[in-house]
């Protein structure tokens, strides 16, 4: 869960910037590419909300977060 959050935290920097080359190595394919651009890319709130869930995990299973 940990490297999905970051990978779209990097795709939404890379949408900003219009890296297509960026989403391809996060290994986004074009079609996938146009649905992000079209809707604005992965929703904050979407991050936050697996930001929350992995800190819930983390607190219940330290040995496990990882």
């Amino acid at each position: 869960m940990k490297l999905a959050n970051a990978t779209m935290l990097l795709a939404n920097q890379a949408l900003a910037s219009d890296d297509v080359a960026v989403l391809s190595a996060l290994g986004f394919s074009l079609a996938h590419i146009g649905e992000l651009r079209r809707k604005g890319g992965f929703r904050p709130s979407s991050i936050a909300q697996n930001t929350r869930l992995i800190n819930c995990l983390q607190k219940r299973e330290p040995a496990h977060a990882d």
